[in-house]
This record gives C-alpha cells, structure tokens and sequence, in this order.
C-alpha cells in the first residue's frame, strides 16, 4: 500500500488497468448475454417451426398410435387431449423419460423443461374435431456447451488482457512521466551555491515544458536576490571597514599622545570594540567570499599535508600564547579534490576555533590521514570542555554561539564559514564530541586524480612552549 502511495507510475498503471477491466467486463456480459438470447431465439424458432410442421401432419392424417407416428422423423414430441391427457408420445420422448402429464412440463407457449438439456415448447391446434395440445422437446447440449465455451473464452481473455494491460499501463505511465524525473534530477542539482542551473525544456510546449520554465522563472528570481544579498554583504563589509580603520587610527593616536588614566581606559574600551566589529567584519566578508567561490566550479587538486602545515605554523603562535601543545600528523602523498583558499580558511578556522576553546596547557592535534580509497580526512582534536549533544546540530549555524569556554568568544561565524567552505570543496564537515573529554572535527574531502595510492609513514609535528617546532 505504501509503495502503491508513493508511486505516481504504479497508481497511472494500476488505474489504467482498473477502468480497462470495467470496460471488458461490461463489454464481454454485453456480448455473451446478446449472443445467448440470439442462439435461444434461433431453438425458440426451431420448435416453433417442428410444431408448425407436426401440427401440419397430424391435421392431414389424424391422431393414432400406428408405427405411422414414427414416420415423420420429428423432434421427440408429446400430443395431448383437452382433458389433459396423453393422447400420444413418440418413442424418442419416451427414450428421454419425460413425463407425459402437462403440469410437468414447461408452461404453454414455451420454455426451459426440468432436463437442462433440453427446450420444450407447445403449440395449440384443432385436430379431428378436437382441441389438442403438442409439445416438441430440442435437445441443446451443444447450444449450451458452445455458451460455456464462450463465457471461457471471454474471461479468459479478460483476464490476459489486463495482465498486459499492468505491464503495457506501467511502462506507457514510465515514458509519460520520465520528463518529471528528469526534472526532478536537474531540480536536485540547483542548490544556493550553484543557482546557475536550469530545468531542461523541450521543443513540444508541453504542460511538462511549461511547467519547467515556470520553475526557471522562479531559479532567475532567486539567483537575481541571491547575487544582491552577496553585493550587499560585500558592500556593507568594505563600507564598514573604512570607518572602523579611521577610528583605529584615531584611537591610538589619543593614546600615544597621552591622557588620564580614565581616557585610557576609554579609548582601550573603543579599541577593543572597533577589533570585535573588525573581526566581525572580516568573517562576514569571508562568509560572502565563500558563498561566491567555487560556486558550480570544479574543485582542483591539493595536497591537504601541505594545506595543514601552513595553517598550523600560521597558528603557532595563537598556540604559545596560551602555552599549548600543538602536534601534527601527516600522510604525505594524498591529494584532495578542493578550492586551496576555502580548504586554508575553514582548517584555520576549525583550528582557531580549537584552540580558544583548548584551556591553557592543553593539547590540540590536527591529523591529515587516508579515510577511504575514496576520501581523505584532516582531523581536528582538542581537549577541550567539549559540546553537548543538543548543541551539536546548531554549531554550524551562523551567528550561533555555544559558550564552551568563556575565552571562546567570537561572533558565531567561523563554524559556518568553516562548513560553507568545505560544502563548497564537495565535502563535508563531520563533529565527535562529549562533554569533558574534548571534540574531534573532521574535514572529510574526495580524492583528486593525483591521489597516490600507497601510504606514506607519518611524521608528527609538535608545538611545546619550551622547544617550538619540532620532527620527531
């Protein structure tokens, strides 16, 4: 029932066959009762016609029980008086056993005999001046096993006919709706990064045709606000760094020239303000970028080792400040299908994101590995307070915040920048996480063609406050 629902093909073909089977079934009763009631008019005819004859014959030569009665070759008939008796019956009625007294016949003017068999019919005449009655008895064996054969015939065929009607109804619905299923594969690939794609339209100006430009109509509208919403963003971050920049500069040459300690504190306080609104800035308009990178474009092939190695000697420094371990494992040799710049700027920011929230004298570990013959992953881990789970599905979710470390503040954007990124490198962002033991992100990403198939030993890279950067 679920898959009769679910199937638009199944329920065309399953009402085809449906109505298909009315139609035969009325049409087969139309044909079967019509050439019935023809077959018994031609018997009805019959007697009527062997008791006109034997009427003829015994108005000529008179009733008696001589052998002369055989003669005739007639039909098995019986003669009866007025009063109701049997003034005669030929031998061959006698042979079949019929009765011989009216009553337990069929009724005056003809019908059906107890014997299935047979047809009785009777006819009234005057005969040596008196009124006689004859009735004549057709045997319509034949007649009837002819019907049977018939009514088979006709099932039969109805019953064939819809099962090939199921198939034939199934395959026609098929090629009916294969234009829907085509729009249907071409609608899936249109996606907010890749507004660019259109619904294929035929040369037939078909409602499935119509139908299709409709749904264009609706992709140019929503590509048209989309490009506006990214001018806008784009805009609206290069408008603001502009303002922010001058009162940078204004505040820290307040500062150099000298004020009391209550200015100071002020002039700190805008500081600090103007770099959260510029760091808020540049991830909007990193954000922006990234929605407009790589959109409908193929990704290229990158060595993710060497994408991780510069991210994390850019975040070394990050790390010591809060005199943290940072280790790094890498599999040479992998090669990814991905954009360079949205791979670096969504591991920067996994990595960022670890290591604010990692306390200090933690440890953070970025693991580039072989996942499948498939894909490779570039793993994140930290140490850190961890996610609950219920906060697990919203972290990526833009300006959404979860307060896993009170030094871990920030505008909300970087998860989602991180995650739109690597969408847009056709891969995926995948998060492990419990709550005091600490988070692994994963950046899981398809083989690029120069993907080497061996695998090559890994060399950790460590981070100590003490030692820097070293090979073991």
């Amino acid at each position: 029932m679920n898959r009769w629902r679910s199937s638009v093909r199944l329920r065309l073909a399953t009402l085809y066959v449906a109505g298909l089977g009315v139609v035969l079934l009325l049409f087969g009763s139309c044909v079967f009762v019509l050439v019935r009631a023809r077959v018994m008019q031609s018997v009805e005819v019959r007697s009527q016609a062997e008791l006109a004859r034997l009427a003829s014959y015994l108005q000529q030569e008179g009733i008696s029980t001589s052998e002369e009665m055989e003669e005739p070759g007639y039909e098995p008939y019986l003669v009866v008086g007025p009063d109701g008796s049997a003034l005669y019956a030929s031998s061959t009625w006698r042979d079949l056993g019929l009765p011989q007294a009216p009553r337990e016949l069929a009724p005056a003017g003809g019908g059906e005999a107890r014997e299935p068999a047979l047809h009785v019919s009777s006819l009234s005449f005057r005969c040596a001046n008196q009124d006689v009655t004859a009735y004549v008895a057709i045997d319509t064996g034949d007649t009837r096993r002819s019907l049977s054969i018939l009514m088979a015939v006709l099932l039969g065929g109805t019953a064939a006919a819809l099962v090939a009607a199921l198939f034939l109804g199934y395959w026609l619905a098929g090629r009916a709706l294969a234009p829907v299923a085509a729009l249907a594969r071409a609608a899936e690939r249109v996606g907010v990064g890749d507004v660019t794609a259109r619904l294929p339209v035929g040369v037939a100006q078909d409602e499935f045709d119509r139908l299709a430009e409709a749904f264009n109509a609706v992709l140019e509208r929503l590509q048209t606000a989309i490009e506006e919403l990214r001018r806008f963003s784009s805009n609206v971050s290069h408008e603001l760094r502009t303002p922010l920049a001058a009162m940078r500069s204004v505040g820290e040459q307040a500062l150099r020239r000298g004020t009391d300690a209550r200015g100071e504190e002020a002039i700190g306080s805008m500081l600090e303000e103007v770099d959260r609104l510029t760091s808020l800035i540049e991830q909007l308009l990193a954000l922006a970028r990234t929605e407009a990178t790589g959109a409908g474009e193929q990704g290229n092939p990158v060595d993710p080792a060497a994408v991780a190695r510069e991210v994390v000697n850019a975040c070394l420094v990050l790390a010591e400040e809060r005199e943290q371990e940072l280790v790094c494992e890498l599999e040479e040799g992998l090669v990814v299908t991905a954009h360079p710049l949205l791979l670096r700027q969504a591991l920067y920011n996994l990595l960022d994101n670890a290591i604010r929230c990692t306390p200090p004298r933690g440890h953070v570990r970025v693991r580039v590995r072989r996942l499948s013959n498939d894909e490779s992953v570039i793993e994140v881990v930290d140490d850190g307070p961890g996610i609950a789970p219920e906060d697990q599905q919203r972290i990526f979710t833009r300006f959404e915040r979860v307060d896993r470390d009170a030094a871990a503040s920030g505008a909300g954007l970087g998860l989602a920048i991180a995650k739109r990124a690597i969408e847009a490198c056709r891969g995926r962002i995948e998060l492990a996480s419990a709550l005091g033991v600490g988070s692994c992100f994963r950046i899981v990403l398809l083989h690029g063609r120069e993907a080497v198939p061996r695998r090559e030993e890994q060399r950790p890279v460590r981070f100590s406050p003490n030692q820097g950067v070293s090979h073991p």
